[in-house]
């Protein structure tokens, strides 16, 4: 609406009523009235709005990488090391190269008093 002429204290006078029904049904998805009144359709959102894009991208990029290390392994007689995941924040500490601490879950009870424990 803030693309017209019109603003909400012109209807029933300049806007009719009938007019700003079809401006409000004919919203674009995006818009933050119709994710107000259709949060269901957030992930279809993200899509149309590019969202998924670079993830999209970086997925694509991980794919390519894999397919040129297997071919690359299945025509030569040497060892070629596994392409890293492409660097991205969204991916967790594992892929992206954090180290991890502990391999297995703690009991309740060993957290608890670790926990507890004042240094």
């Amino acid at each position: 609406m803030t693309m017209t002429e019109y603003t909400l204290d012109d209807v029933g006078g300049r806007l009719p009523v009938r007019s700003l029904a079809h401006f409000a049904h004919y919203l674009p998805p995006e818009s933050a009235t119709m994710r107000e009144l259709r949060p269901e359709d957030e992930a279809r959102v993200a899509w149309m709005e590019g969202a998924a894009t670079a993830q999209l991208l970086a997925v694509l990029i991980d794919e390519v990488r894999g397919m040129e290390w297997m071919y690359g392994k299945a025509h030569s007689k040497g060892s070629l090391r596994r392409p890293k995941p492409f660097e991205t924040p969204w991916r967790n500490g594992e892929e992206a190269g954090v180290r991890r601490i502990g391999s297995a879950p703690i009991r309740i009870a060993d957290f608890d008093e670790w926990f507890d424990r004042k240094e």
